[in-house]
């Protein structure tokens, strides 16, 4: 999975805190897709995530999606990304090299 037959699904916190994470996370992966909602809490029905799969590329007639996902923690700071392959079940490095 990478940036050629994968499309990062990205959902933080809407704060400035991410703002350098999500710059980061862009151009690690040439764009992603912006799910985020207030406190990183997901707010995403049925027609967002088909919207969202619209976006993967299709190699070898298999879409592959990369979800990142971190609220933000008590202290105003982003919780720590864990971060997991789900269709290839093992874990994915990082992906912004944090």
């Amino acid at each position: 999975m990478n940036q050629g037959n994968s499309i990062a699904l990205v959902n933080v916190c809407r704060d400035e805190v991410a703002t350098p994470f999500m710059n980061r996370l862009h151009n690690a992966w040439n764009g992603a897709f912006n799910f985020s909602s207030l406190a990183g809490m997901l707010y995403l029905g049925v027609v967002g995530f088909q919207a969202a799969h619209h976006h993967a590329p299709n190699t070898d007639g298999r879409e592959r999606y990369v979800y990142l996902s971190s609220p933000l923690s008590p202290s105003m700071k982003m919780a720590p990304l864990e971060i997991v392959a789900a269709q290839d079940a093992r874990p994915y490095p990082d992906p912004v090299g944090l």
